[in-house]
């Protein structure tokens, strides 16, 4: 099933987050949390988790804020090396 984390992206989080710790819950729709589908989003154990319908899961969102932060250095990374490179001159 696609999941909004990329497989390249998991071992980063197991090394930044808690292992114990529920980062996501998949299938939503199919569980006690499906009504977090109509209002974008739920609270569990005092963390808040996004909804996102096109992959059915829920994502706590400080897990979405680190994921979103290293896929925007990432970008810069390659943007910094193609113009080294000479490819966007």
């Amino acid at each position: 099933m696609k999941s909004y984390i990329a497989e390249s992206e998991v071992h980063a989080l197991q090394e930044h987050f808690d292992r114990d710790a529920t980062i996501a819950y998949r299938d939503v729709s199919n569980s006690l949390l499906s009504l977090a589908r109509h209002y974008g989003g739920t609270t569990v154990n005092g963390k808040h988790f996004v909804y996102f319908p096109e992959t059915d899961e829920l994502i706590r969102d400080d897990v979405l804020a680190f994921l979103h932060k290293r896929r925007k250095d990432a970008l810069q990374e390659v943007a910094h090396l193609s113009q080294q490179l000479g490819l966007y001159d």
